[in-house]
């Protein structure tokens, strides 16, 4: 009876919290529905409990004890909701040529969105299955080729080949504005149709109070310091992940990440300084050790490959093709 108190703050002791949150629901079930739906409702409850220690017990993040790796499906599983997938259709950096540009598919309810389209997109889908007319949305984080070159074949191809497939092109304004004017209009401008604009190939949705909308979910569009004068972004579903795109280290990541269970962070992993990239040092210096624990490392060197290099005070190193669900 009573009200339970309040949740620590620290991400340490959220697991315990968990516990005993789900204990005190156990021993507060009512009685006085009769002995049969007393045991019945007992036994769903201790049921919960056991299938979230499981969860917990069986994580393998590193320290992160929401997550959970299946090795035959080789997938994340994560606590949360439920029928949301995202996958890493690639992880490597500009440089990359083992794994493709670090662009990721997010799958909710058989709707697709991509965040940011490289170069290597195309093909990425491909190998997954997929191809252009598969994809509803495109979220671009910022202009550099490795995030936005593969734009033009989904405009074209859309257009002229798919029989006007209507891909939704979403970003901030300060983006699509120069990623039409410095990128695409320099290939896309003209064709068998005549002088276009960027609304002829793409249905632009702009970003608008920090934030937009896709499959009945909200992502929160926060600014990244990535390129002087180059507008970045990366977006957040709250209480699922972050994820940075390209970005040197982000003050005030605790507030921006809340409670979300993981983040993917933009990470220079053999090299000590980056003028436009995180690297390892730079965040062990600037998060605090809780926060490292929720972190998953991508768009890394190629350089990485077969190094010996500690990792283990974060949560995980990304791989391509990996999967997280919720």
């Amino acid at each position: 009876p009573g009200t339970s108190p309040a949740p620590p703050p620290a991400t340490a002791s959220r697991t315990r919290w968990t516990m005993g949150r789900w204990f005190f629901a156990w021993w507060s079930l009512p009685r006085r529905h009769g002995f049969i739906c007393w045991r019945r409702l007992r036994r769903v409850a201790w049921t919960c409990c056991f299938q979230r220690f499981r969860l917990i017990a069986s994580g393998f993040g590193l320290g992160n004890p929401f997550l959970t790796w299946d090795s035959n499906m080789r997938e994340w599983r994560l606590s949360g909701g439920d029928m949301l997938e995202l996958k890493f259709l690639g992880v490597g950096d500009s440089e990359s040529l083992a794994h493709y540009n670090t662009n990721i598919l997010i799958v909710h309810r058989s709707r697709r969105l991509l965040v940011d389209c490289g170069w290597t997109a195309k093909k990425a889908l491909h190998e997954n299955g997929l191809a252009i007319n598969d994809i509803e949305a495109v979220f671009v984080t910022h202009v550099h080729g490795d995030h936005v070159f593969g734009l033009e074949r989904f405009g074209f191809e859309a257009r002229y080949v798919l029989g006007g497939h209507r891909i939704r092109l979403v970003g901030d304004e300060s983006v699509l504005e120069v990623l039409w004017r410095e990128c695409l209009k320099g290939c896309m401008g003209y064709s068998s149709s005549g002088e276009n604009g960027i609304e002829d190939f793409f249905d632009v949705r702009l970003v608008k109070d920090g934030a937009f909308e896709w499959a009945d979910m909200r992502f929160e569009v926060f600014p990244t310091p990535h390129t002087k004068g180059k507008p970045s972004f990366g977006i957040r579903l709250p209480g699922r992940f972050v994820f940075t795109s390209d970005s040197n280290v982000i003050p005030g990541l605790d507030k921006i990440a809340g409670e979300d269970e993981v983040i993917f962070h933009d990470a220079c992993i053999t090299r000590k300084e980056h003028p436009a990239h995180a690297t390892v040092d730079e965040m062990r210096r600037c998060y605090s050790e809780a926060l490292r624990k929720r972190i998953f490392l991508m768009h890394y060197e190629d350089a990485f490959i077969g190094s010996n290099i500690d990792l283990g005070d974060f949560a995980g190193v990304v791989k391509q093709g990996d999967v997280f669900r919720w």
